[in-house]
């Protein structure tokens, strides 16, 4: 996978693979709906005051439309946005890991097993395409603080 005859691939595999920029889209095109869908319901709100609707019975409505497009208007920017890898910035990464391969060989076998087992690491081989599957799911681990005692 690392090997120098491979990192074109696995490097181009890695790039591909990563959704964030996606999402990232995605929720922005959400937030930018929901800021015209606020905007259309207050500018309507506004038509039928103009047109003599009681301006009492349409104020509810139209506090809750400019709340929604305050809300909406936030939420970009309560998003940190995260550099997505180019595949020159994958390919420098694995450049620095160097020869992984033979890492893993001369690595002690208990010390791979931690590694592995924090990793959640799965690998499925499939021996009449010589092809594994492989696939990780870190354990999210956290510190847990409690207060004992009574008062």
């Amino acid at each position: 996978m690392f090997a120098p005859a491979h990192i074109q691939r696995t490097v181009e595999a890695l790039a591909d693979a990563d959704e964030l920029a996606d999402r990232i889209e995605t929720q922005a095109q959400s937030f930018r709906r929901r800021i015209a869908a606020a905007e259309s319901t207050m500018e309507r709100l506004r038509r039928a005051i103009e047109v003599g609707w009681d301006p009492e019975t349409l104020t509810e409505q139209y506090n809750a439309a400019a709340a929604d497009k305050r809300a909406a208007e936030v939420g970009p920017k309560a998003v940190d946005p995260v550099p997505q890898l180019t595949a020159d910035d994958i390919r420098a990464l694995v450049t620095q890991l160097g020869d992984m391969a033979k890492a893993l060989d001369l690595a002690d076998r208990n010390d791979l097993a931690e590694l592995y087992e924090a990793l959640g690491l799965a690998i499925a081989y499939d021996h009449r395409l010589q092809m594994a599957d492989v696939a990780i799911t870190p354990a999210l681990r956290g510190v847990k603080k409690g207060v004992r005692g009574g008062t």
